[in-house]
């Protein structure tokens, strides 16, 4: 525990002060989103069963997991160490409702997994990528073999939380964080030319294929949400307005600094607010003004770029 202690030490105080008020922002809201969530014993098994599926799966995808195995004397202790402080923040609400049984079984659940082995043998090509994704969207296929395991968790924990208030909607929203991530980094130059479209058609081709794989599945859960709670409509509406905007400004955010092959954090700051915007109502027309923005950088970028032999 004491390592992992100072390990965080080092994180925070390494992490740039926007950033790490950024994060701040993140767990807090999410944490009193979960303490006004459970409120009542069946909400509180679902938290428990979710949060022990989350560390089941990392348990299973974690990249140390063979070191420690062989390293350590004891490795389930590492692992239940690890499980126990990333469950703690959940142990603590579930005590201030009174469901302390709870608590007790996530720490025997975590326990229980710690003992579980991954095998030694493995040739692991990343989450299988359903056919229905076309090769050219490569930046969702990507991210699928990255985080589909997530992505999968989310989206069913989006269909189990429609008849909760607004559980459905909170998942779809860090469903949306994990698909937004498919487009953090630049693919080469040979990739970027293979269309062979001018900046503008170029923008809008991609922004058309990723939007609509986006809306395909979050659709129906918006619709079964507002069939479930007419009265809700309103939100379920905004939600698909504002993570759509979202999509599309992700995108040109991307070609906006474009450099082959890299990864930028310019724009991570600007871009993380604009997903708050989904959450926050004051922030709604910020998506909006980025994307204008943007899409102008992103046109007079990708200029240098495409057709850079004329």
């Amino acid at each position: 525990m004491k390592f992992r202690l100072v390990q965080g030490g080092k994180f925070v105080r390494d992490m740039p002060f926007p950033y790490l008020l950024l994060l701040l922002g993140i767990v807090g809201i999410g944490l009193y989103a979960l303490h006004l969530f459970i409120q009542d014993i069946g909400k509180g098994l679902i938290c428990g069963g979710v949060l022990l599926g989350v560390v089941c799966l990392i348990h299973f995808r974690r990249k140390d997991f063979h070191f420690i195995f062989l390293a350590s004397e004891h490795p389930w202790q590492v692992f239940f160490m690890d499980y126990l402080l990333l469950s703690f923040p959940i142990l603590i609400l579930e005590i201030m409702q009174g469901f302390w049984f709870i608590s007790v079984g996530i720490i025997v659940g975590c326990l229980a997994i710690s003992f579980l082995k991954q095998p030694f043998h493995r040739n692991v090509k990343g989450f299988p990528v359903p056919g229905i994704i076309p090769h050219n969207a490569f930046e969702i296929r990507a991210n699928i073999r990255r985080y589909g395991g997530w992505l999968m968790l989310l989206y069913a924990s989006a269909y189990a939380g429609l008849f909760f208030p607004y559980a459905s909607l909170a998942c779809l929203w860090f469903y949306t964080i994990f698909f937004l991530a498919s487009f953090g980094d630049c693919e080469s130059i040979a990739i970027l030319n293979v269309s062979e479209k001018p900046a503008g058609a170029f923008l809008r081709n991609k922004i058309g294929l990723n939007l609509r794989l986006y809306l395909i599945t979050i659709v129906p859960v918006c619709l079964f949400y507002t069939l479930i709670r007419p009265g809700d409509w309103w939100l379920a509406l905004g939600f698909l307005v504002l993570a759509s905007l979202n999509v599309a400004l992700f995108i040109v955010a991307k070609y906006a600094v474009y450099e082959p092959n890299k990864r930028d954090a310019n724009t991570q700051i600007s871009l993380g607010l604009s997903v708050f915007s989904i959450l926050v109502p004051f922030l709604a027309p910020l998506p909006l003004l980025l994307l204008t923005r943007y899409y102008i950088k992103a046109h007079r970028n990708l200029n240098s770029y495409l057709y850079a032999y004329h």
